[in-house]
């Protein structure tokens, strides 16, 4: 599979201050590590087990200036996307699920949580254990941007978010990330925005530039292809199972998408500043 440019929607990024701070402003991308849940989670993590890749250090937020839509020029851009079925877009460990989805279904689908997580996922409350049951666990091999939610007093407010490789996700029959593992929040896909103001701690290699989101391949997946944590190998993993059905399998032949690095190890962990720009303009 190869990767895509897709236009995405714009927001004019304008902000004039004086917001709540519990609600970001328009044009606010939170920085997120693996083991940080963000403001206001919707749970506590349920990851069964934590990855980073190679436990990269924090690194003091500098200024991005990427090439592209000028900042502030509210012109339409591009975003660069990968497909939700390219090999080597997630990892893992064979046999073993990087989330507990049974705990999430249990601290999520009834009372007031149970109607705000739903109406942030965008499904009837009464079916939150199907849908979480049909997603699939995993890490991002990527620096990913996603639409995230935080949930305070009965409310949800929507938020953009990088999230840094290792992150450990469910993801959906489309390949594309829709809960966050650390903090049981829901996601949707990106927003992309101008004037974007970076915020929080970046880890070491962050560059808006490579940021990716993941884009809905023509078809359904019936399986992702994974690289594994502790190895650098490759298996396959089946979609929408309840219990984790995987096996080895060959590397994959021909390059694999841009923005996807080349397998290779990761080390296992324990669960558990700012920077602006615009958004990375279309990678060719």
């Amino acid at each position: 599979m190869v990767a895509v440019a897709v236009v995405a929607a714009v927001l004019i990024a304008d902000y004039q201050g004086g917001h709540n701070p519990a609600v970001p402003a328009v044009n606010e991308v939170a920085l997120q590590a693996p083991a940080d849940p963000g403001p206001d989670p919707f749970t506590p993590s349920v990851e069964t087990r934590g990855a980073s890749a190679l436990a990269p250090a924090p690194v003091a937020p500098t200024a991005q200036r990427p090439g592209g839509a000028s900042p502030g020029s509210g012109s339409p851009a591009l975003f660069h996307s990968v497909e939700g079925g390219s090999a080597g877009l997630y990892a893992g460990t064979m046999g073993k699920p990087s989330c507990d989805t049974e705990r999430l279904i249990g601290m999520v689908s009834t009372g007031d949580t149970g109607r705000a997580w739903a109406s942030a996922a965008g499904i009837a409350q009464a079916e939150i254990p199907r849908y979480l049951r049909s997603l699939t666990s995993a890490y991002l091999r990527v620096d990913t941007r996603v639409t995230n939610h935080n949930h305070k007093s009965g409310g949800v407010v929507d938020y953009q978010s990088a999230l840094q490789a290792g992150t450990a996700v469910l993801v959906d029959d489309q390949g594309v990330p829709r809960v966050r593992c650390s903090c049981g929040n829901p996601l949707k896909p990106p927003l992309l925005v101008t004037k974007a103001k970076y915020t929080g701690t970046a880890w070491a290699g962050f560059q808006p530039t490579a940021l990716i989101m993941v884009a809905p391949p023509p078809q359904p997946v019936t399986q992702i292809i994974l690289v594994d944590i502790e190895t650098g190998g490759w298996f396959s993993r089946l979609i929408g199972r309840a219990e984790t059905m995987d096996q080895h399998v060959e590397p994959p032949t021909g390059p694999l998408a841009p923005g996807i690095p080349p397998p290779s190890p990761w080390q296992p962990s324990t669960p558990s500043g700012s920077a602006t720009g615009s958004e990375p303009a279309a990678q060719s």
